[in-house]
Parts: structure tokens; sequence; C-alpha cells
């Protein structure tokens, strides 16, 4: 006799039969909770594995009918990103055209296994480049020899590339997702703005045939490359202006009617790569390259470079590309924040900024191998992979793999490519960062919001005369201080009463409260910790002389000095020893003139800590009360001056 057992706790398991008579089976219960345990444990394993690896979710759940807008996108992008790629490697990292082909690749495929975006299109990118491409003339600016600077160019940006991915691992890995909420917007747009300029003006010496000239190539600041253009004026080769001037006219009227037409087919017309295709064409059948039109010249059938670890171990390579690496990391993953929130709010599902981190910081390590720089999102790419219907992470890792064929098969039929054109793509990625400068500017003027104008104006500045370096250290430093001068600045409210009501509200946004007479009424709004109670004591001090903290201490005394001080804390969430410490000493300082302290709806939590630390009994027990009009009416009934003795603060 046989009898059927099935194991049916999970997907791995299947019904089979087992001979009844060869097994004991002792139904106590144990074997089965012991089983039930294992598969518990698998079922968890499982479900960690897959939060990390997040194809193992999608993959197999993929619906087949979402392919054809998948791969679409997928093209549609390719399209896009290729031209990209060539032309920031050859004009803005200083590499041969293949390696930007090997960015629109590799870092796509991992994504699409560790990203939890679905419409998210990393690769090229121009900002990224231009911090890349300017950590990279750090390294060749003293080099002659053109094989040295080739060498070390692909060591600079393979190094680079990996410090991104292992700074971009670790605040993955450490939970430092927060760090895209901490940047200004206004410190973002003086910077973004200034790359802007800092590109456009870069790549009009191409734009109008200025390569050959003397001076052309060399690194100085904006400002300098706009003096030589003006100084050469007479010199532009006609040729390649007008075959620039009508890629720029092409690309902008395409794009203009691409925002106004409603027409789904049309979004997925690839002008970038018309352009492409059409100057080589031109440029092939009637040879401009022999009037003087600069072409990328021979391109051999490529293929992806051999893994091989970057060379970290030159001290001083990694002293001069460190910074410019930490600070690539950041500001490529606050713009690729932005992109996955954008689309996982458009498109209702949750992305985790730290797993985020996690999958940019794999990619960028694993491309680092094969020889690419560091690849984050492309708010233009990622707008165009939504708009043409990507649904799912297999639409990145197709695009990944349609630029693995660009790479082995398409690279011979570049070579009559002008780098006029590849200029002119770059030159439409500036004018795109630049074009939203003017709505914010008026936004901040009418908002009246001088503070940001000053902060857009500073990193603009900062970024256009000295460096990129400068310019990206400055807004993020500036960024970093402005959200250490919030938090270290506890949000507390002065209190008033409501005429004829037993109500007290916030004098600054109740005009008609008042505060009563020889008492202040102070409202603590946040959780107390070492980092927001430095300034307390003076900040109390102020409210004390003046009824406003925000009144400069120079000026003189406009109140009279209070008896009675009540603090509200019932909006106070928790509170640590160090700011206990400090209450303390406000307290002792309060007694020693001889102001009574109370405190009113004092929450369990920090009930505890009050009393370990000796609050409690420095105040008095009986000064602590449930509500504010408890507290005013045991004042009241004092009469005169309540007398107490002087505390001593606990050491």
């Amino acid at each position: 006799m046989e009898r059927k057992f099935s194991v049916a706790d999970t997907d791995s398991y299947t019904s089979e039969t087992v001979p009844f008579a060869q097994h004991s089976y002792q139904y106590d219960g144990s074997n089965n909770s012991s089983q039930e345990q294992q598969v518990a444990n698998s079922n968890k394993f499982y479900t960690r594995l897959r939060y990390y690896v997040p194809c193992l979710s999608w993959v197999p759940n993929y619906d087949l009918k979402t392919f054809p807008s998948d791969f679409l996108a997928a093209l549609t992008v390719a399209c896009l990103s290729i031209p990209q790629g060539l032309s920031y490697a050859s004009a803005i990292v200083h590499l041969p055209p293949v390696y930007g082909l090997y960015v629109t690749c590799v870092p796509l495929i991992v994504y699409a296994l560790f990203g939890t975006s679905r419409q998210i299109s990393i690769g090229p990118e121009a900002l990224i480049a231009m911090l890349v491409g300017s950590a990279v003339s750090i390294r060749t600016s003293d080099l002659t020899d053109p094989d040295e600077i080739f060498a070390e160019s692909i060591a600079a940006v393979t190094v680079v590339g990996f410090l991104v991915g292992f700074f971009t691992l670790l605040l993955g890995l450490f939970r430092v997702g927060f760090l895209d909420s901490i940047l200004s917007r206004s410190l973002l747009r003086g910077f973004i703005t200034a790359l802007a300029v800092i590109i456009i003006v870069g790549q009009s010496i191409t734009l109008l045939g200025l390569d050959k000239l003397a001076g052309s190539k060399h690194g100085g600041s904006t400002v300098t490359k706009f003096l030589f253009i003006l100084e050469n004026i007479g010199e532009i080769h006609w040729q390649t202006a007008l075959l620039s001037g009508v890629s720029l006219v092409f690309l902008f009227t395409m794009q203009y009617f691409k925002r106004r037409s409603n027409t789904k087919w049309f979004q997925y017309v690839p002008e970038f790569l018309i352009v492409c295709v059409i100057s080589t064409i031109f440029c092939k059948h009637y040879r401009w390259d022999d009037d003087g039109v600069m072409v990328l010249g021979p391109l051999e059938h490529g293929k992806i470079p051999t893994p091989r670890i970057p060379p970290l171990l030159d001290a001083g390579r990694i002293h001069d590309v460190l910074i410019p690496a930490v600070l690539t990391s950041i500001m490529g993953f606050v713009i690729s924040a932005a992109i996955t929130k954008t689309y996982a709010i458009q498109h209702n599902y949750s992305v985790s900024p730290n797993r985020e981190l996690v999958a940019l910081g794999i990619a960028n390590i694993v491309g680092s191998l094969f020889q690419t720089w560091p690849a984050f999102g492309s708010v233009a790419r990622s707008k165009l992979n939504n708009h043409v219907g990507a649904r799912s992470q297999l639409s990145g890792f197709m695009t990944g793999i349609i630029g693995l064929v660009a790479v082995s098969f398409f690279l011979p039929s570049l070579r009559f490519l002008p780098k006029a054109v590849l200029s002119s793509l770059i030159f439409v990625a500036g004018v795109s960062l630049l074009v939203e400068a003017p709505k914010e500017l008026r936004y901040i003027i009418h908002m009246r919001s001088w503070g940001d104008l000053a902060l857009v104006a500073i990193t603009f500045l900062v970024t256009m005369a000295i460096s990129i370096e400068a310019g990206t250290f400055t807004s993020v430093g500036l960024s970093l201080l402005l959200v250490i001068k919030k938090s270290t600045r506890p949000k507390i409210l002065i209190m008033g009463k409501i005429p004829g009501e037993d109500k007290f509200k916030p004098i600054k946004e109740y005009p008609e409260a008042e505060q009563v007479q020889g008492v202040q009424l102070i409202q603590i709004q946040e959780a107390l910790f070492f980092a927001n109670t430095g300034q307390l004591k003076d900040r109390l001090r102020r409210v004390e002389q003046f009824g406003d903290d925000d009144v400069h201490p120079s000026e003189e005394p406009r109140i009279a000095p209070a008896s009675y001080v009540i603090f509200d804390v019932g909006n106070m969430p928790e509170i640590d020893a160090s700011a206990a410490q400090i209450l303390l000493e406000i307290v002792d300082d309060y007694h020693r003139r001889d102001v009574i302290v109370y405190f009113v709806k004092l929450r369990e939590n920090c009930k505890e800590t009050f009393t370990r630390s000796g609050l409690i009994d420095h105040v008095g027990p009986h000064r602590f009360f449930r509500k504010i009009n408890e507290a005013m009416e045991h004042i009241d009934r004092q009469g005169n001056r309540e007398v107490h003795e002087v505390y001593a603060v606990p050491s």
C-alpha cells in the first residue's frame, strides 16, 4: 500500500509518492514542526534575496504583453544614447568614441538586475561626463606624448568609475539614501546652470571649426574660452559652421514639435540618430573631410574589453581623482533619485533610495572593470523611455544589448561622422540643462527668496570662475552647512493666551494672543538631542529679554523679566542625555535668578530620561502638570513669588 504525501508549503516542493511502509512517521508534531521551520527559513532567505536582487522578482512574473512596448522603448532610447555616448567620449571625456559605447551597455545590463526603477535610463550623461572629463584633465595636463595621454586617460576613467561605484555602494549599504534630500535646489540650480554654460561655450569651438587653431585645446576657464572664440571669430571654418548650424536647427526644431505634438508615433522619431546618419552619408559621399571638416576617422570593429581590475595602487592618481569621484557619486545619485521618485509615483510602485544606491554602485563597479566611466540616470532619456512605453527593467536591459551590437558591428561605419555633429548633440544637451533656469529664477524672485538667489549666484560664479570641482564642492558643502544650521536650531514657539478663552496659541501665528504678565510660555516643537541644544540657552535668554529669539542680541531689552517659565514639551517626542544635561543647566540658571520653571505635557518615553538625569528632582515633582491651564492655576494660587530652594546641578 502506498500513501501519497504532498508537501505544499512552498513553490520549490512538488507532490511525490512515498511508500508508506518504508518510513515510520511519528505524528507527534516534531517532524512537521522541523519541516515547517526549514520551509520558513527557505522562504525567508528567498524573500531577502529577491529584495536585494530585484530581477528575481520581476523576471519570473514578467508579462509578455508588455514586451513590444519595452522593446520599442529600448530601441528608441538606444538611438539617443549611442550618439550621446560617442559625442561625450570624444568631446568631453577625451577618449576614443568606442568608450562612449561601453557606457551605453555594460552599466545598463547590470542595473537591470539590481535596480528597482522601471523607467530610468542610466548611461552617458553630460553633467557626469563633465565631472569625469575634468578629473581626467587633472591627470593628463602635464603629459605631451599621445600614447601616455591615452593610457593615463583610460587609467583615470576606470579608477574614477571604480571609486564612484565603491563609494555609492557604501552609501547604500550604510543606508544613506536620504542624501538626495539634503542638497539645496537653489545650489543645484546654480551648479547645473554653470555646467550648461561651460558645455555650450566649450562645444562652440568645435561647432565653429576652431579646433585646429593653437590654443583651442587649452584647459582654461570658460571666460578664457569665450574670449578665444571672440579673438578668432575671423578664422571660422564656414563649412563646419554651416553643418553645425543645420544640425542644430534640425535638432531644436524636432524637439520643439515633439513638445507640442500629441501624436505618439512622432515621439519615436530618433532625431539624434537621424542627424548622425545623414551627416555621415553626405560627408562620405562629398568627402567633406578633404575640405577641412573634422571627422572621427578610421574605427575598427569593437568588442567589449576583457575585464580587469582598475589600477588602484597609484597613490598619486587616487589623490587626484578621489574628490571628483566622491562628488560625482553624490551628484549622480541626487539626479538619479529624482528620476526614480518621479516615475515611481507616476506608475504607483515603490523604490528604495538605499537599494538604488546599491544598484548604481554595483553597476559602476562592474562597468569600471570594462573601462567605462560612471553611469547615472539621464533626465532626457528616462523621460523618453517612459513616454515611449517602458514598463519594466527589461527595457534598460535590451538597451544595453543594443549597445553591445553597436560596439560589435557598427563602428567602422562611423568613420566619416563629423565631430561638429557630435558637438551639436552636446550643445543641445547643454541648452536642455539651461532651459529650466529662467523659470526657477523667476520663481525665486517672485517668492523674494533672496537667500536662495544668493546661493544660485555663488555656486554659478564659483563654477564658472574657478573649476567644476570647486563648484561641485561649493554646492555640496553649502548644502551640508545649511542642513547643519537648521538641525542645530530647534523649533520653539512663544505662546500667548487668547483673550476671553482658556486657549494658548503661538504669538507669531495668532496676533490676538497675549503674553501673560510675568509668565513666559515656551513650546518645544521637536526632539532635543546633542546637536540642536547648543544654542538653546542663548535663544531662551533672548526670548526672556525681547520676547522673540530672532532679535539681534545687541539691542536693549524690551520686556520686564518674567517670574515664571512654562515649558510645553507635548510635541517633544524624545530627548537624549546631552540635551537633558543642557536643560539642567538652563533650569539652574533660572533658579539662580529666582525664576520658577514648570513643565507640562511630559511624555512617558521622555519621563525616564528626566528622572535619570535628575531633572524631575531638580525642578520639583510638584511643578510637572498635564495641561498648561493647571500650571497657570498653580501659579495663581501662589499669590506672591513662590519661594523655592536653590538646587545644585547634578554632576
